[in-house]
């Protein structure tokens, strides 16, 4: 098993135990895994996509490009492309629902997220990983574009939600070892 796999493995598990002991339901922790899947795929897509545009560019340009600078680039572009996609299904950017939740710096907000919400974010970025599948986006604006319809299509699930249970899903609750449709 390689450095790499074992430290996520480890990281995993330690998290798994942190949920439980701050009485989080194995349903919760259940979807909060299939998140981190979902998340990983995208966040994989994403990045992927994103370097061979760079280094596509860098070689018909005849420039070279650092790995450092590279990395900060594309980073920069998930980090705009998922607080795009979080703000247009929840209506808040990362920031604003990290004080929505009157989160501190070092607490995660996918660990603070209801299960519902966790969802949202799953349908969200498994459909934006989909269609950077089915596309095969060449500029930041096609993978804008994808986002926005991606947070769209989570949205239009949250409103199916809103129709059945009379809230929208997106919160201020942040402790989730109780029956969530009371929030």
């Amino acid at each position: 098993m390689s450095y790499d796999i074992l430290k996520k493995t480890k990281t995993r598990e330690k998290a798994i135990k942190r949920y439980y002991k701050n009485a989080y339901t194995q349903e919760w922790i259940d979807v909060r895994n299939e998140a981190t899947i979902a998340r990983k795929d995208f966040i994989s897509a994403l990045y992927s996509r994103r370097k061979r545009i760079f280094l596509d560019h860098a070689f018909y340009t005849n420039t070279t490009i650092d790995k450092n600078e590279l990395s900060k680039k594309i980073s920069n572009d998930i980090s705009i492309l998922t607080d795009t996609m979080i703000s247009v299904w929840s209506g808040w950017t990362a920031r604003q629902y990290r004080q929505l939740k009157n989160l501190t710096n070092g607490q995660d907000l996918h660990d603070n997220m209801t299960k519902f919400e966790l969802r949202m974010l799953i349908i969200a970025e498994n459909e934006a990983k989909r269609l950077i599948d089915l596309e095969n986006p060449s500029k930041f604006d096609d993978f804008l574009s994808i986002v926005i319809r991606s947070g769209n299509f989570a949205k239009s699930q949250g409103e199916i939600f809103k129709k059945i249970y009379g809230k929208y899903p997106v919160t201020n609750i942040i402790k989730n070892g109780y029956d969530e449709l009371n929030f």
